[in-house]
């Protein structure tokens, strides 16, 4: 007994320092992670409806899906399996305001959001002539934001998009779907 206690002394000691901080390692920091983010009050809109919170009122008049179709002769310049998806959001404020566009689908740890594309004329896409391409308002001012986003084939319909809006240091969530 002596002899498999000075062989396997060592190792005992370290799998009991070691075992525990193994366990923290895979568990603990998610935890942390977790317990870190801050959540943001979310404002869900109805179809048709505006949203507001923060100053800010938003409702999609207009959203639409591309399908691509490669670069080749007849392509549009969108991957074949890609698709992009444009949002035009009539948004206005009381006072100044800025948000972030995102498109999202599902909920919980299903959910995946697709933040939207500083360059669609890369695939094709050109902006219309009388849209911002950035949510950043003063107050009194309205404004229809165009976005576009690159996603998977299929996502369209059950997205919603996601505007961040930060208002004076407070942030809010409105989601409104797509029409």
């Amino acid at each position: 007994m002596k002899r498999w206690m000075r062989r396997n002394g060592v190792a005992l000691i370290t799998l009991a320092v070691l075992a525990p901080v193994g366990v923290f390692v895979l568990s603990g920091v998610e935890l942390l992670d977790r317990a870190g983010r801050v959540t943001e009050p979310v404002t869900a809109a109805g179809p048709d409806e505006p949203a507001e919170s923060d100053g800010l009122s938003a409702r999609v008049v207009n959203s639409a899906e591309f399908v691509g179709e490669g670069d080749g002769e007849g392509g549009n310049g969108i991957p074949i399996g890609l698709a992009l998806v444009a949002t035009l959001t009539e948004i206005s404020a009381d006072r100044d305001v800025s948000c972030t566009p995102d498109l999202t689908t599902g909920s919980g740890e299903a959910r995946r959001t697709w933040p939207s594309l500083s360059a669609p004329e890369r695939f094709g896409y050109g902006y219309g002539d009388d849209t911002a391409i950035a949510c950043s308002l003063d107050a009194g001012e309205t404004i229809e934001l165009e976005t576009v986003f690159l996603t998977p084939v299929g996502t369209y319909p059950d997205s919603v998009l996601e505007l961040t809006v930060t208002s004076e240091g407070a942030r809010s969530v409105l989601r409104l779907p797509l029409r």
